[in-house]
């Protein structure tokens, strides 16, 4: 009796955890190493001193 619960729910998380990792490959960000480069010339300071 309990066993049917959890079938449908491992069935229900299997086929989201797909979609999530299908959606993650079609919508992936490109990161352009050119910022990265600039980023890491900068000064590492954040208070707002400049």
């Amino acid at each position: 009796m309990i066993l049917i619960p959890i079938a449908v729910i491992s069935g229900l998380g299997l086929v989201f955890g797909l979609g999530l990792s299908y959606a993650s490959k079609v919508f992936e960000v490109k990161v352009d190493e050119r910022i990265a480069k600039v980023r890491e010339m900068l000064p590492g300071a954040n208070c707002g001193a400049c």
